[in-house]
């Protein structure tokens, strides 16, 4: 497939998640780049790294970036973000010639992953973001009637919802 139907393919395909859900397209871009981001960083297993993804929607692409917090050589971390802190010593070999100061963030890009893990990872992630957005437009939609006697329909029963 040539890069201009992929562009396209990949802008209307975001286009039509947009009309088809009756979302905002920036809406969508924002759920993809989660979903990709998600499903990257299943590649670092046993890690919780924090992934950045950059979606460029007009050219058809993304890229990913791990993003680390610059600490102190001797500062204790939490376990929780040890994957998402880098020492000043380790962030200037990585970063060779940068200026860094404890705080800063550095990123370096890493290849998204495109198993069938990741892939099943960032449909999920899709989908509930997808979802989540449907249910804020309609709690928007009715936030206004609240207190309002309203006649519907019921077309489902489940256990948690009508």
């Amino acid at each position: 497939m040539s890069t201009m139907n992929q562009k396209g393919s990949f802008l209307s395909s975001i286009e039509s998640l947009a009309n088809e859900k009756g979302l905002e397209k920036d809406k969508v871009v924002a759920a993809i780049s989660e979903a990709l981001a998600a499903g990257t960083a299943k590649q670092f297993e046993g890690e919780k790294p924090h992934i950045k993804v950059e979606l460029n929607a007009a050219e058809g692409g993304y890229e990913c970036f791990r993003l680390w917090r610059v600490i102190a050589d001797d500062e204790e971390v939490l376990e929780e973000e040890q994957d998402q802190v880098i020492t000043l010593t380790e962030a200037s070999k990585l970063s060779p010639g940068a200026e860094l100061t404890i705080g800063d963030t550095i990123q370096q890009q890493v290849s998204s992953a495109t198993g069938r893990i990741a892939a099943h990872t960032a449909a999920q992630v899709l989908n509930r973001l997808v979802k989540d957005a449907e249910r804020a437009k309609l709690y928007k939609q009715y936030q206004s009637r609240v207190g309002e006697l309203i006649t519907v329909q019921i077309k489902r029963v489940t256990r948690d919802h009508l």
